[in-house]
């Protein structure tokens, strides 16, 4: 089995648990919610959901990014993921404004949460079981670095956290202190739009080829060290990310012909020691001008 298809396999077992699991807690939070008028446990629900419609989303995005290189696509359409995750960070963003309206609505109209120990043990399961999952998903993180089962990961720690804030808004109207519940849900709220932002961020810059990698490791000045000779000039270098791994680009102006050979030689060597010291950059491209 090589890397690749390692990696789709793990992208399909995140989302499915994901699915599953949301489609459940969404269930039971937003019964529960309503019966009981927590408007913290109501929007916690809306995140369940959207954190089930991102793992179906992710499961098209992972289909369609399964392609390998061709002629067409001479590396792939792995960042077609970029794309799908992009379309996450704007579902959670409509999560963010539902959740915010409704936790302002309900200060204004002064709704009060009846407490009950079921609101509590949905609360406690929830963050049992989103834990287990999360711990999973930043597993096969690290295991393959994929956008789709980061975007997974965090939509899974942030239900955790919302779900913590809840059990405190509940536990807080048991001593008639209704309020609480409502600000914690326009707070959740704001963590939502974060998330969003940095996924959406993520996206677009992959997307628009932005050379995240190469400004964070200083490609350029390890280039510029490596080749510092007379007779050329480095014009430029920077990197585009394949949606697995990076392509290395380096310009080279070349002002004296008679050093061709020295010149080849020395990038020769520079290739090697940019893919034997740079695990993620799995193409080295050397453009010669003259």
């Amino acid at each position: 089995m090589d890397y690749t298809t390692d990696v789709n396999k793990k992208v399909i077992k995140v989302c499915v648990f994901g699915i599953f699991a949301n489609i459940f807690l969404f269930i039971i939070k937003f019964v529960f919610g309503s019966i009981f008028n927590s408007q913290a446990l109501i929007s916690d629900s809306i995140h369940s959901f959207e954190d089930m419609t991102s793992s179906i989303v992710s499961i098209f995005g992972n289909i369609f990014s399964k392609n390998k290189n061709n002629r067409k696509y001479p590396i792939g359409k792995l960042k077609i993921q970029y794309v799908f995750s992009l379309f996450i960070g704007i579902f959670i963003l409509f999560a963010f404004f539902s959740m915010l309206f409704s936790g302002i609505n309900n200060i204004l109209n002064k709704n009060k949460l009846e407490f009950s120990i079921y609101l509590v043990l949905v609360c406690v399961f929830n963050i049992i079981l989103k834990l287990i999952l999360y711990k999973y998903s930043k597993k096969s993180y690290i295991e393959t670095d994929n956008i789709l089962i980061y975007s997974n990961m965090l939509d899974q720690r942030n239900d955790v956290i919302f779900s913590f804030c809840t059990l405190i808004g509940i536990i807080f109207a048991l001593f008639g202190i209704y309020i609480v519940d409502s600000i914690l849900s326009i707070l959740i709220s704001f963590f939502l739009l974060y998330t969003a932002i940095m996924i959406i961020y993520r996206s677009i810059c992959v997307l628009i080829d932005k050379d995240i990698y190469g400004n964070k490791n200083n490609m350029c000045k390890i280039i510029k060290d490596k080749l510092n000779y007379e007779f050329l000039d480095i014009l430029n270098v920077y990197t585009i990310f394949t949606g697995f791994k990076y392509i290395l680009y380096i310009n080279i102006l070349i002002k004296d012909m008679s050093f061709c050979k020295i010149i080849i030689y020395e990038t020769n060597n520079l290739k090697q020691f940019v893919l034997d010291n740079f695990k993620d950059i799995d193409t080295v491209n050397v453009n010669f001008l003259i």
